[in-house]
């Protein structure tokens, strides 16, 4: 081997040697940092703060965010922007419960935000140990500044008397200022407020589980007279007329509809089951539908929806209307001798039907007004309501005879009344399609 060769291999080996060694140091390098950043958790450099702390920041963001994803209701979102504000999830439901109970508007921001910060029996110690604080501090501030002379003295109290005389009038002025949003809600504006919620199947729902779980009898006996409220009526007519989707309608506005007029009977005692209930329900939505089919049949480019309205309004308000007369009948039924109640099972299902209707035109019901409504409105505990209601034992008999006359919407007036709207916009309709005919015939001849 000659010296050339020698010389080449010595570099070979030295190179060799050190292509590892670099590897080594690397690996030597990243490893410590890793091993210390993990047992040494008081080693973390200033830096390492600023590479963590925007990490926890986004997450503790995306966890502020995401419930605002999966909020469907208003009353989570107010609460989700009341949180935001620094106040407690258990003050905010007891101010608004609190609000509900009183008759505030407690679906209102701005509302319930000032009932929390001036208002709200919830904070009211907290705002009394603030106001002593403040009272310490600008006596101690006056004790201190008027310690030198009498006349300094006097004009500190003055001072802050006048400066308490301020306060007042600031007071006074906010309070007033405040009083608009505390107005007490009266009844028929409450049941008016979810009767317009923004859709037709929240304020169907909302209004049935108020029926079912809170109603009380004199607040259904203002529901179902329409004369305070039209709750009932806006919800029937809304359910009408503003559904397009049929498929919407046939799943979840009809039998919300149906659900909401045999709620009302059910918490008043009359109950309906089998082939009873299937009848009242078909009654219901035949007549529902039919109306629906009346105001889509409306001509193309009609952009009036007076008319359509108009017969929503109509046949809602009959709806209701029945409902109390139904509801009066049944409170007649009621004060009927035991003899004339225990024919009725024995009848056929025709003749019980007849039965009742010659009893009420016998009745006391022979007068009735053209509305049909005579209830008791001096004395809410007499009223209709409480008697069906008090009398839940007596309805097992009624319950056998009393579908065909309480739960059937249909009467040859009314139907003979949708008949006339049906041929009117028919006709109109057909009216329209001639002159657009005879339009285009005009417009090809130029």
């Amino acid at each position: 081997m000659t010296e050339e060769q020698a010389e080449v291999t010595v570099i070979r080996t030295k190179r060799k040697r050190n292509r590892p060694k670099k590897k080594n140091n690397n690996k030597n390098k990243k490893d410590p940092s890793k091993s210390s950043d993990a047992k040494d958790n008081d080693s973390i450099t200033v830096g390492s703060d600023s590479d963590v702390s925007p990490r926890v920041s986004q997450v503790n963001e995306s966890s502020t965010t995401r419930p605002a994803t999966t909020i469907l209701t208003p009353q989570e979102s107010l609460r989700q922007s009341l949180i935001t504000q620094g106040f407690s999830v258990h003050d905010i439901d007891q101010a608004m419960e609190k609000m509900w109970d009183n008759g505030l508007a407690y679906d209102q921001y701005d509302a319930v935000l000032t009932f929390l910060q001036t208002g709200g029996q919830i904070l009211d110690d907290k705002e009394e140990g603030d106001g002593r604080n403040v009272e310490k501090e600008i006596g101690d501030q006056a004790t201190v500044q008027t310690a030198s002379t009498d006349d300094a003295a006097e004009e500190a109290e003055s001072m802050s008397n006048s400066a308490a005389g301020d306060d007042d009038d600031v007071d006074v002025e906010s309070t007033s200022k405040a009083s608009p949003s505390f107005r007490k809600t009266s009844l028929a504006e409450k049941l008016n407020m979810v009767a317009r919620a923004d859709k037709v199947t929240d304020a169907i729902f909302a209004l049935t589980q108020w029926i079912t779980k809170a109603a009380k009898p004199h607040e259904l006996e203002e529901l179902c007279l329409a004369q305070k409220t039209r709750a009932l009526v806006t919800v029937f007519q809304r359910g009408m007329e503003e559904c397009i989707d049929q498929s919407m309608f046939d799943t979840a506005v009809l039998p919300g509809l149906v659900r909401l007029i045999s709620s009302t009977f059910r918490r008043c005692g009359i109950k309906f089951e089998g082939e009873q209930l299937a009848s009242a329900e078909h009654s219901i939505a035949s007549l529902v539908r039919q109306t629906r089919k009346v105001i889509m049949m409306k001509p193309m480019d009609e952009t009036d929806t007076s008319n359509s309205n108009e017969i929503a309004d109509k046949v809602a308000t009959f709806i209701v209307f029945r409902m109390a007369q139904a509801l009066e009948e049944a409170q007649f039924v009621l004060e009927m001798p035991s003899p004339a109640i225990a024919r009725l099972p024995s009848l056929p299902r025709k003749s019980q039907d007849d039965h009742v209707s010659s009893l009420i035109k016998k009745g006391k019901h022979k007068n009735r007004p053209p509305r049909g409504l005579v209830l008791s409105h001096k004395a809410p505990s007499t009223g209709l309501f409480n008697r069906i209601m008090a009398s839940r034992c007596q309805m097992t008999p009624i319950n056998q005879m009393m579908s065909a006359m309480v739960m059937h919407f249909t009467t040859p007036h009314l139907n003979l009344w949708m008949t006339q709207q049906k041929h009117g916009l028919r006709s109109a309709k057909c009216d329209w399609m001639n002159s657009k005919h005879e339009f285009k015939k005009v417009k090809a001849r130029r």
